[in-house]
């Protein structure tokens, strides 16, 4: 998406030249070194003035707002200055800012005023649509929506199929740019000032651009729904060869117990459970976190747990327990429903934070909730009825469990570097 950006930004740097008079080959040769002597420019004065004054006025979020904000403007207007638009000046002010280390800070402070000229821009282009021809527009933008909205996906799996992700990923990743850019509305409107493109194609690009952003909220809302229904069309888009796995998976193998998600709580019942190590398989995504597990000797399935092909690969007959920590509705309903699907001897054990949400997973068949607010208040409870009896509870047994917590992360860091 930035690459887009990038060639929008020097389609319009060139759309600039062309409108100027005299040779036209000498002008966009001109326009061309311009452009690039105003990138080098923003990024020299951002990395010699700019940042030191953000560094030294960081006390201040009123300070770093103006800042930011004035940097901005007088990059847009340099930008002008030079016979480009200011959307050009605009983008490299932001990119500049993009590697500081106080950029969270600066979008979070400008984002009411990003929104607040959003509402305009758009308001913009509804002003210059020419609804008198509608009828005829739309047959086109549901066309080219079309083309975007399955195009972009198809596109972006193949992509990353070559580069060795799963299907899954390469699905996801699709459906986030199911939409056209902001600077092809941009583009578009320099076209009709300039006189090269009708008034008309501002109208279709609105329509395309107001259907593909609406539908991209839906498709990335709703991904791992669709991914389940269509994965078994979506092969031709993996390799043999998967970059992301890091699986000891052993599909021959006699699993007892399967725990989904491998993060501290998962790891924390594993010690505890540590002489069935050998019955214990643990899926997650994070590969650093199934390399750690790895090492430690523990059989790992890299994947998703909100994923039909991951279900489909575990022996469910041979499973006791089924551990979910992942802490996510939908995934733990989807874990609950299909699991008891395979074997409905298995017990399925959820964890969530909110109470209403233990009674869903109970609804839908769950065996046990963890509620980890409420275990970690019966273990305080406890510590502190045994503290009250003994002095020695405080310096003996809560130290060596802080200890060996303290210990254990140690390890998890060495192991992971």
């Amino acid at each position: 998406m930035l690459v887009q950006d990038f060639v929008a930004i020097f389609a319009l740097i060139f759309v600039t030249g062309s409108t100027l008079e005299g040779n036209l080959s000498s002008l966009l040769g001109l326009t061309l070194l311009k452009g690039i002597g105003l990138v080098i420019l923003v990024f020299l004065v951002s990395r010699k003035i700019i940042n030191p004054l953000i560094d030294r006025i960081s006390g201040s979020q009123e300070l770093v707002f103006m800042c930011g904000l004035a940097w901005c403007f007088i990059v847009a207007t340099t930008s002008h200055f030079l016979g480009f638009n200011v959307e050009i000046g605009s983008f490299l002010a932001g990119l500049s800012l993009a590697g500081m280390t106080y950029t969270l800070d600066i979008i979070s402070l400008i984002r009411p005023l990003r929104d607040f000229f959003i509402v305009l821009f758009f308001v913009t282009l509804g002003l210059k649509m020419a609804l008198t021809n509608i009828g005829n527009l739309i047959w086109i933008a549901l066309i080219l929506s079309l083309f975007v909205i399955v195009g972009n996906p198809l596109i972006m799996m193949a992509i990353m199929g070559v580069m060795g992700y799963r299907k899954r990923t390469g699905f996801l990743a699709g459906l986030t740019v199911a939409q056209i850019s902001e600077f092809s509305l941009i583009l578009a409107a320099l076209g009709v000032k300039v006189g090269q493109v009708r008034e008309e194609i501002i109208s279709v690009l609105t329509i395309v651009a107001f259907i593909t952003m609406t539908a991209t909220t839906y498709l990335v809302t709703n991904g791992d729904s669709i991914y389940n229904k269509i994965h078994k069309y979506l092969s031709v888009f993996e390799r043999k060869k998967i970059l992301e796995d890091s699986s000891t998976f052993k599909k021959s193998k006699r699993y007892s117990i399967v725990l989904f998600g491998g993060h501290r709580i998962t790891r924390t019942v594993i010690d505890k459970l540590i002489k069935k190590k050998n019955e214990i398989l643990v899926v997650d995504f994070n590969p650093q976190i199934t390399k750690l597990l790895s090492r430690k000797g523990i059989d790992v399935l890299y994947g998703d747990a909100f994923n039909m092909d991951i279900i489909s690969e575990i022996k469910w007959k041979n499973v006791k327990i089924a551990i979910s920590t992942i802490q996510n509705k939908e995934a733990d309903l989807f874990l609950i429903k299909n699991i008891k699907k395979e074997n409905n001897k298995v017990k399925v054990v959820a964890t969530t934070l909110h109470m209403d949400e233990a009674d869903v997973f109970y609804k839908a068949g769950a065996d046990f909730v963890i509620l980890p607010y409420m275990l970690s208040g019966e273990r305080v409870a406890e510590i502190i009825s045994k503290g009250i009896k003994s002095e020695k509870f405080w310096k003996k047994s809560v130290r060596h469990e802080l200890e060996k917590i303290h210990s254990n992360f140690i390890q998890e860091m060495q192991l992971t570097k």
